[in-house]
């Protein structure tokens, strides 16, 4: 997921209807897709477009305002990479007499390959494979037929692409991305069964595997600012403050903060720079905060995250901010319970 898009608040809807799925990881082959109608263009065999194409799926529905948002830009995508042999496929779970009058509104906003999934085969095989939290989700598939990416179509869909047509795409670096969101969603997931758990021997356990798993993920996503940071928003935004594990938000913040610093000016460093900025907020840090937050300011580009940016200065500057919840002589809470990583919060 992109770090600065669920911080400017766009949602993503749940695909609660989706079944749990045989494992699909990044470096996997491309099972194939199961369709009950092609709605549009079609109809596409992976297997026979080995060598020649590079497929980038989407899983999407008509009801989803966050799948209807990013359809165009899919479109942009699909026609600025069609020649290279890239080939858009967006999936819904709907039949195809509720896609396609959507589909004939969007017109050459949707200027790509639709289908309607075979009773949900499609969508369980990927996204209950990939343990995607909801929709929109994209997966690519190289020419070689194997998934080589997965996660929010806001994210840098341009970028991915190109490196991948390109030949300078890091596979392994990928493969390590997809480990850390993994244990980034069961981190959140133990501490989420920690919570309802009324035996205390229970509760006690599930906090050591959640710092068991934390541990590992810092690991992993050591050189990935995005997820680093996604973890500490998530921390920072769980409804229980005294549940919050502020010493390991602190800990991901800066280790994102430090990585993001090589991408500056941008959006993503700005982002993280607002994340880490609230950490230290958060744990009494104010005069850092303010210092941190006016890097955030400097590096933003996006014009709907700045004025975000600049209220969380202002408030901070005040001293009208986010009180802290934890002062510093308050010992950290064993662990953090926090909402599933993959679903973005908003800024506040």
């Amino acid at each position: 997921m992109g770090l600065r898009h669920w911080l400017s608040g766009l949602g993503l809807c749940l695909a609660v209807c989706v079944l749990p799925a045989q494992g699909l990881d990044v470096g996997d082959p491309a099972p194939p897709l199961k369709i009950a109608e092609w709605v549009r263009g079609g109809p596409v065999d992976l297997k026979s477009g080995k060598g020649k194409h590079i497929y980038l799926l989407e899983f999407w529905a008509t009801w989803c305002p966050p799948c209807r948002e990013s359809l165009p830009h899919l479109s942009e995508i699909q026609r600025k990479y069609k020649d290279k042999g890239l080939v858009v496929v967006a999936v819904s779970d709907e039949p195809g007499s509720v896609i396609r009058p959507f589909v004939e509104r969007m017109g050459e906003k949707m200027d790509f390959v639709v289908a309607a999934d075979d009773r949900q085969s499609t969508w369980q095989t990927y996204l209950g494979g990939l343990g995607a939290q909801g929709i929109p989700h994209s997966c690519i598939v190289d020419k070689s037929g194997i998934v080589v990416w997965h996660g929010s179509p806001f994210e840098d869909l341009d970028q991915v692409v190109g490196q991948i047509l390109s030949g300078k795409y890091d596979i392994e670096a990928a493969k390590l991305a997809a480990k850390a969101g993994r244990l980034l969603n069961d981190y959140f997931q133990t501490l989420m069964q920690a919570r309802f758990t009324l035996e205390a021997a229970q509760r006690e356990e599930l906090g050591k595997q959640a710092k068991r798993i934390s541990a590992e993920f810092l690991k992993a996503a050591a050189k990935n600012p995005d997820l680093l940071g996604a973890l500490a928003w998530n921390i920072l935004s769980w409804e229980d403050a005294s549940a919050r594990d502020y010493d390991l938000a602190v800990q991901a913040a800066k280790a994102a903060f430090d990585g993001a610093k090589e991408t500056a000016p941008s959006d993503l460093a700005a982002s993280i720079a607002h994340v880490y900025a609230r950490t230290l907020w958060e744990t009494g840090q104010k005069a850092e905060a303010v210092r941190v937050q006016k890097q955030a300011v400097e590096w933003g580009k996006d014009p709907q995250l700045i004025p975000e940016l600049r209220e969380a200065l202002k408030r901070y500057e005040e001293g009208a901010g986010n009180p802290s919840s934890r002062p510093a002589s308050q010992p950290a809470a064993s662990g953090p319970a926090s909402a599933p990583a993959a679903a973005r919060v908003s800024s506040n």
